[in-house]
């Protein structure tokens, strides 16, 4: 059996980041757009609360127009459930 030219310690730490990684994604929910504030808006959740959020990276890199009334995706921060980031328009 060939050798990796990293050494075992690589994988495990590659193994850790990535689960660390799924636990940092949060909750993915949906909701509508309620108001915009330059980079911020008010989502209100399909479950009931108002969250404020931001454009994903990705939504803004494709330069995608968020306008009210739009139907979005989001992740909620795990440390603070009244933030998030909008993952997607629906």
């Amino acid at each position: 059996m060939a050798k990796s030219p990293f050494g075992m310690s690589a994988l495990k730490t590659s193994i850790k980041r990535n689960d660390r990684q799924e636990q940092m994604k949060g909750v993915e929910t949906t909701g509508t757009v309620i108001a915009v504030h330059r980079n911020r808006y008010d989502v209100r959740l399909d479950v009931g609360p108002i969250v404020s959020a931001t454009e994903s990276g990705r939504l803004r890199k494709a330069r995608v127009w968020l306008t009210l009334g739009d139907a979005v995706q989001l992740q909620l921060c795990m440390y603070d459930p009244t933030q998030g980031r909008i993952t997607r328009r629906l």
